[in-house]
């Protein structure tokens, strides 16, 4: 799924930046940081493609805020941009279009952010 969105860092009088990346939440990122996994089980800084959407729209502390992913210089996924309030409200707004219990659901968010 593809969602056009500000970014926080944007402004008016600076070249816009179009990205495109995986979509993860910053309590799973906390979860992993701290020597655990995400709630689906999946590490969001080695293998974020595995992160999914059921875990992204469907558990309350997941929805509280988002960030796309970036591959750094050691093969591992970092934040690249966050998320504002209007990106982040128009991303609850795509995921939440999505049924809940299809296979949709156990598949990454990709998302494509212009900011």
């Amino acid at each position: 799924a593809a969602l056009l969105a500000g970014l926080a860092t944007a402004s008016a009088d600076l070249v816009r930046t179009q990205y495109s990346g995986i979509l993860i939440d910053y309590y799973c990122l906390s979860l992993v940081r701290t020597g655990g996994t995400a709630i689906d089980g999946s590490n969001v800084v080695t293998e974020p493609q595995k992160h999914t959407l059921h875990c992204l729209r469907d558990v309350p502390q997941c929805r509280d805020g988002y960030y796309l992913a970036e591959k750094d210089s050691d093969g591992d996924y970092q934040i690249k941009f966050k998320l504002d309030i209007a990106s982040h409200d128009a991303v609850l707004k795509v995921m939440d279009t999505f049924p809940k219990g299809s296979e949709r659901d156990y598949m990454e968010f990709a998302v494509t952010a212009t900011g």
